[in-house]
């Protein structure tokens, strides 16, 4: 399936993301029947701190500034303690490059059709890194760097509590610095030539 003009309907901009996402983190972290509030505030308080410290590498710049103009789309919801971590990395990849980088979202929760037939997985965020002339895939990335899904993955194995799960996998997010992650889109960034 090829990702389409259609698509783009209901996708939001960083922009429009941004408020959203802080919207809902505002409303879930202040109520207090909400089992989710807690995980809301962290949420919230991560994002507002990397959205003011993110730097991104020079060989990140080096790489977005190499490519081709690209359409990123993200698969992903306001909620998810994953593309808190993430998405101010990409947004400050777009303020820096917005002739290389056009950032789309798509929230996965109301288009499970796009998540089950474009993306293929209801994981995220997925990013999609589109050709902006021919909306053909360039490359992907989802949804978590890849030391941090094998920590998930070692504490899943053990049986670990979700709220533990939660708490070390933001340790590691907080000890890497968004550094695995650059790596990894850096990575990408150099195949999608």
């Amino acid at each position: 399936m090829t990702f389409s003009d259609k698509h783009f309907e209901t996708a939001l901009s960083y922009q429009a993301y941004s408020e959203y996402a802080e919207s809902l983190l505002n409303i879930i972290s202040k109520d207090p029947a909400n089992p989710m509030r807690g995980y809301a505030a962290a949420n919230l308080h991560i994002v507002r701190r990397l959205k003011k410290s993110i730097k991104i590498t020079d060989e990140l710049k080096q790489a977005i500034s190499s490519s081709d103009p690209l359409i990123l789309v993200i698969l992903t919801e306001g909620y998810c303690g994953d593309s808190a971590q993430t998405f101010p990395v990409l947004g400050r990849m777009q303020e820096l490059f917005p002739d290389k980088i056009e950032i789309r979202v798509v929230l996965r929760d109301e288009n499970l059709d796009i998540a089950d037939n474009y993306f293929r997985t209801r994981a995220i965020p997925r990013l999609i890194f589109l050709d902006r002339q021919s909306l053909a895939e360039k490359f992907n990335w989802g949804n978590r760097p890849v030391p941090a899904q094998k920590l998930m993955d070692e504490l899943k194995e053990k049986g670990i509590t979700m709220k533990e799960k939660s708490l070390q996998l933001h340790r590691w997010y907080a000890k890497d610095r968004t550094l695995t992650l650059q790596n990894e889109l850096t990575q990408q960034f150099g195949k999608g030539h």
